[in-house]
């Protein structure tokens, strides 16, 4: 399932980066990018990353549209993943400015990984590549989330097993 991050700001994102601080993989199945009319922009947009694995984790894997999340060593591999490095990161490039509402990003889902993007910064870029957002996955909701059942307004939360959307924040 995809990690839901909501932005509403009132100015033209041109590019969405996400960094992974400290020395890591960066692992990611699919970050899907919405505008304000709930359109998806970033499907097929230009991307790249720090650096590849291998010949077949290239940046563009986290717009291909497929959001299994299960890392395949060869051509049918839809995770693009870096080599482990210091500040790792993955950025897009969406062509023109939009109004962001939401960024959804999609995990590496086959081998117990979530914790690898703990911490990682989902950033909107304007056309200079300058900050104007960010959020921050952050390490606790991923080592806190298996023990929560209940949402911030109180409402018991679905089953683990229909695990999208879910949130805890």
């Amino acid at each position: 399932s995809g990690y839901q991050l909501d932005f509403n700001i009132n100015r033209l994102a041109h590019y969405v980066r996400v960094i992974l601080p400290g020395s890591n993989y960066l692992q990611l199945a699919e970050v899907k990018v919405y505008d304000t009319n709930n359109v998806l922009v970033s499907q097929g947009k230009k991307a790249r990353h720090s650096s590849s694995y291998n010949r077949y984790t290239q940046a563009s894997k986290a717009v291909d549209g497929r959001t299994d999340g299960r890392y395949r060593g060869n051509s049918n591999n839809s995770v693009t993943h870096t080599r482990k490095g210091t500040n790792n990161f993955w950025i897009l490039d969406l062509g023109k400015g939009y109004n962001i509402k939401k960024v959804e990003v999609y995990n590496r889902t086959d081998i117990p990984v979530d914790s690898r993007i703990a911490g990682a910064k989902i950033q909107l870029l304007d056309k200079e590549r300058k900050e104007m957002a960010s959020m921050i996955w952050d390490p606790k909701d991923y080592k806190d989330a298996s023990k929560i059942n209940t949402t911030v307004s109180g409402r018991e939360c679905q089953k683990w097993s229909s695990n999208y959307p879910h949130r805890h924040w």
